[in-house]
């Protein structure tokens, strides 16, 4: 995982360092946001908040599963 990943941030560092995990999770949120308001009446902003914790959360539980002992980057 660790070679796979060094390999991918020296080849593209800002494709695959920035712009690729936020390619997902960003419209994701802001769409989820739009249809929970405009659904149930909750806040966006606190929808969106919630939704990038539990995202990195979730992102970094399966790291956690993937790579064995410490992260490391």
């Amino acid at each position: 995982m660790c070679s796979w990943l060094r390999l991918r941030m020296n080849m593209m560092p800002i494709t695959a360092g920035f712009l690729e995990p936020l390619a997902e999770s960003i419209p994701l949120g802001v769409y989820a946001s739009w249809s929970v308001y405009y659904l149930f009446g909750v806040d966006p902003y606190l929808w969106f908040v919630s939704h990038w914790v539990v995202w990195l959360l979730l992102d970094y539980i399966q790291l956690r599963g993937i790579q064995v002992g410490c992260i490391s980057v």
